[in-house]
């Protein structure tokens, strides 16, 4: 990835490795809480918006082990108060936990301390940065002690946040829909693996919720008849990409 990609700032700030090694693997986006207002923040990612750049954010251990570990884009900055609400996503994993004191504390001018672990810092986007290669399909595996075993298969509750989906409306998609081929690349699952295919596709919001707070109202035409391939394309760019975008991707591709 070029350096020109990058805002000439970044975030520098602390997460339990365990949860980033989750979202790693899992491919999905991030989310998290910092109980201070990242203003500074928002207003360099307001900035990219403008400019076309990727706003980065760099993770450190939070156990003081390791220095950074991953890297991301930040999405989008949420003030409420005194705390702010960080999503991310295009999560990568540095083969080598970089030095703390390798950045730069804008305000500053100095470097910042390896057993630095504040949760918030403005920094100058380090070379190691505009140096690494983001990941490209199937995600690397952190390192795993073989030794490590647990207790399975107990039932337990869990209780978590999570965005409410509609399941009734995603069956009404599928139900008033003339096809059930892909929008965006054509690939249909009952032509490709018959009985087992059929009445089977995902189904994508044209607009993703997590891109509000705010509860919405979800009509037929919101949504999009998609295969699984080309939903995680959907999800996977650094800034909201249409059907109608990838479709052109696509296209441009085959010709």
């Amino acid at each position: 990835m070029p350096p020109s990609t990058f805002h000439t700032h970044c975030v520098y700030t602390i997460r339990e490795k365990r949860k980033l090694d989750e979202e790693y693997t899992a491919g999905s986006d991030g989310l998290f809480q910092e109980k201070q207002p990242w203003r500074a923040a928002l207003a360099s990612l307001e900035a990219t918006r403008t400019s076309g750049a990727i706003f980065p954010v760099v993770f450190a251990d939070a156990s003081h082990i390791r220095g950074i570990i991953y890297w991301a884009h930040i999405e989008d900055i949420t003030i409420q108060g005194r705390a702010s609400t960080i999503r991310y996503s295009n999560l990568n994993r540095f083969a080598t936990p970089q030095p703390r004191r390798l950045l730069i504390v804008d305000t500053t001018g100095q470097s910042l301390s390896n057993s630095d672990i504040r949760p918030y810092r403005i920094c100058r986007t380090p070379r190691f940065l505009s140096k690494a290669v983001p990941r490209s399909g199937a995600p690397e595996l952190p390192d795993v002690d073989l030794s490590i075993s647990a207790t399975e298969n107990r039932v337990a509750l869990r209780t978590h946040l999570r965005r409410e989906r509609d399941l009734g409306l995603v069956a009404a998609k599928k139900r008033y829909s003339k096809s059930l081929a892909c929008e965006v690349c054509g690939f249909d699952y009952a032509a490709v693996y018959g009985d087992l295919g059929a009445g089977f596709c995902e189904v994508h919001h044209r607009s993703p919720l997590s891109s509000t707070d705010e509860v919405v109202e979800t009509c037929l035409k919101d949504l999009a008849i998609v295969c699984a391939s080309c939903h995680r394309m959907l999800h996977r760019s650094s800034t909201t990409i249409s059907v109608e975008g990838l479709r052109t991707i696509l296209k441009n591709k085959k010709t």
